[in-house]
């Protein structure tokens, strides 16, 4: 006879990892493209702004955007909080 498996709750949930995930990828992108506009200022850029603080400032700019479309995204695609009735 086969035994009934129990599933435990993640240590993290879906939402929170995605955040996280999108939060640091964001800041790393927009940090990177905060530093290339010193090298490569097409129009009037950040650079007169933040001048000692380039990719920090773009770090920060893009793990809070990041980290609220990972909250959204991961809770819109977590499946912990729908109840599947379909084939009941």
């Amino acid at each position: 006879m086969a035994t009934k498996s129990e599933t435990t709750a993640p240590a993290i949930s879906y939402p929170l990892l995605c955040m996280i995930v999108c939060s640091l990828l964001g800041g790393l992108i927009t940090g990177a493209a905060f530093q290339v506009i010193v090298w490569w200022p097409l129009p009037i850029s950040v650079a007169p702004y933040f001048e000692d603080t380039l990719f920090m400032s773009g770090f920060s700019w893009g793990a809070v955007s990041g980290a609220i479309i990972g909250f959204v995204l991961g809770f819109a695609t977590d499946e912990a909080h729908f109840d599947d009735v379909s084939y009941e």
